[in-house]
């Protein structure tokens, strides 16, 4: 009872602010422009990076992205834009 009050409440919140529920309850954001650039918002941690694989702790969660030419572009604060050819990108 006390999660289905607390989920109220941020969709309350987020209707007002028009802000994505997703934003407020602290679940990480992520853009995909085509397969060539992901934006990463609320990375805790790289644990793995090399030009084929680059793996990163998200929220509760692993998130593994596979490719070729594999480059951060930008990592600052809990952002990060990595570039090159993303071919797989994964939930751990």
């Amino acid at each position: 009872m006390k999660n289905k009050k607390k989920i109220n409440v941020i969709q309350a919140i987020s209707n007002k602010s028009e802000l994505p529920i997703d934003l407020l309850c602290g679940y990480p954001y992520m853009q995909l422009f085509g397969n060539r650039e992901i934006i990463i918002e609320g990375v805790h941690g790289i644990t793995k990076y090399q030009q084929d694989i680059l793996s990163v702790n998200i929220a509760n969660k692993k998130l593994c992205i596979r490719g070729r030419d594999l480059h951060l572009e930008y990592l600052n604060n809990n952002n990060m834009s990595l570039k090159g050819y993303i071919m797989n990108i994964e939930f751990e």
